[in-house]
């Protein structure tokens, strides 16, 4: 095998699995919006509607995890530690999925008549922001840290933690949905239950990931780490 082969396999072996995990993080908002269609079309409608926050949370932690990843990739083929640099992620995500958790949480109604004025679709849509307040939350820190991963290589990580937030959403959607194992059939809300839930398992599967890890840690001490010089370059790449 030449060099040429030998490099091209490595960039495949890299971002393959990355593709994949970016498609499983819009898959986790898509998945409700398939699963709701055995509830009702006003059920659809509002989570539609409602979801258009989340893709926009989506976008954003993008942006932020790609930020992140190059800076701490710079960092750490110079052998320096990144932990400035998920400092300065995590405030930023935090800040923005707390503004989001705390308007979900709070002023659901005012977020649902931003897209319409039916009366039935946001009750349906007021309930699913209230619940999926906790995903907000738990998808800004889990979506940082997992970037971090992907900075030093251990994609397949990343990638696994995505996998089984996707897997038991799924599973969780089933089982609200349909009332699996006596479960009582929720609806939108079942849906965005079993959304946060999946996400709150990825967060702490990621607590888990930084306890065994010798280096990589997701530590909020981070948070107070100060770096004027890093802190401007994160914002022009993000």
């Amino acid at each position: 095998m030449t060099k040429g082969d030998t490099f091209y396999s490595k960039i495949f072996k890299l971002v393959l699995p990355i593709v994949i995990q970016n498609l499983l993080s819009a898959a986790v908002s898509s998945a409700d919006v398939i699963m709701l269609n055995y509830v009702g079309q006003s059920s659809i409608s509002a989570v539609s509607l409602a979801a258009q926050y989340a893709s926009v949370l989506f976008m954003v932690f993008y942006g932020l995890g790609t930020g992140a990843t190059m800076l701490c990739a710079q960092y750490y083929g110079k052998g320096d530690m990144q932990a400035v640099v998920e400092g300065i992620a995590l405030r930023f995500s935090l800040a923005i999925s707390l503004v989001f958790a705390g308007a979900a949480m709070f002023v659901p109604e005012w977020m649902m008549r931003i897209f319409t004025n039916d009366g039935e679709l946001i009750a349906i849509g007021t309930s699913y922001l209230r619940c999926m307040s906790v995903c907000y939350l738990c998808w800004g820190i889990t979506e940082v840290y997992l970037a971090v991963l992907r900075s030093i290589g251990r994609v397949m990580i990343s990638t696994m933690m995505n996998v089984l937030a996707f897997s038991l959403n799924i599973f969780l959607n089933a089982v609200f949905i349909f009332g699996l194992f006596d479960a009582p059939k929720l609806g939108a809300m079942g849906v965005a239950i079993a959304t946060s839930a999946s996400r709150l398992v990825q967060l702490l599967a990621c607590f888990v990931v930084s306890c065994l890890s010798k280096d990589i840690k997701l530590d909020f001490k981070y948070l107070f780490v100060k770096n004027k010089m890093l802190f401007a370059d994160f914002v022009r790449l993000s």
